[in-house]
């Protein structure tokens, strides 16, 4: 009887610097070395098939200008101006980046 698994077996070679980084997410997730890798696969592979890759500085620069722009509004314009601006930040997120 010719019997196949569902999931398939591959290997890798990997430099030290790269095994230590699986063990890191390994470490931080709880699990073990494949099952971290297979999590590293799932959420890498779609942003860089994607090319929706996360440049963290961009990130904080828009985290900054929005902080400053929140403090400005409820200093000019009151908590209702404040308001309507997290909402409408709230409604891209979630039909933009979930």
């Amino acid at each position: 009887m010719n019997r196949t698994s569902v999931n398939q077996q591959i290997g890798v070679r990997m430099p030290a610097d790269l095994v230590a980084l699986v063990d890191r997410v390994a470490h931080l997730k709880n699990c073990d070395r494949p099952q971290a890798i297979r999590e590293i696969i799932a959420f890498g592979a779609p942003l860089l098939i994607e090319g929706r890759g996360v440049n963290l500085s961009r990130v904080l620069f828009t985290l900054e200008i929005l902080v400053e722009d929140c403090i400005k509004r409820t200093l000019t314009g009151g908590q209702d101006d404040l308001t309507t601006l997290l909402k409408s930040a709230q409604r891209n997120v979630e039909q933009h980046h979930v």
